[in-house]
């Protein structure tokens, strides 16, 4: 059996024993570190027309973010052709 032995980034360390049917067994270690500060703010959005930034960085978030579709409409209009509505 091959000793395996080394680090995991910079926060880790990995010991153990692995044979060649890709199997392994002994003991991770991993450095504590701090849980990341909740995000508070909207999950949900309508877009406007300007640039929206969520601050979501280095953040847990507790569920998705859903961005609301822009309403959007096609009614025939009068010379014969079609008018897009874009917005509500």
């Amino acid at each position: 059996m091959n000793k395996v032995g080394g680090r995991i980034a910079a926060v880790g360390s990995l010991n153990g024993d692995m044979t060649a049917k890709g199997k392994m067994s002994g003991k991770v270690k991993s450095a504590e570190t701090k849980p990341l500060p909740w995000y508070e703010g909207e999950y949900e959005l309508t877009p406007i027309w300007e640039d929206i930034t969520l601050e979501t960085k280095q953040k847990s978030m507790s569920d998705n973010v859903t961005m609301q579709a822009i309403p959007y409409a096609e009614v025939d209009n009068p010379s014969g052709g079609v008018t897009v509505i874009i917005g509500g």
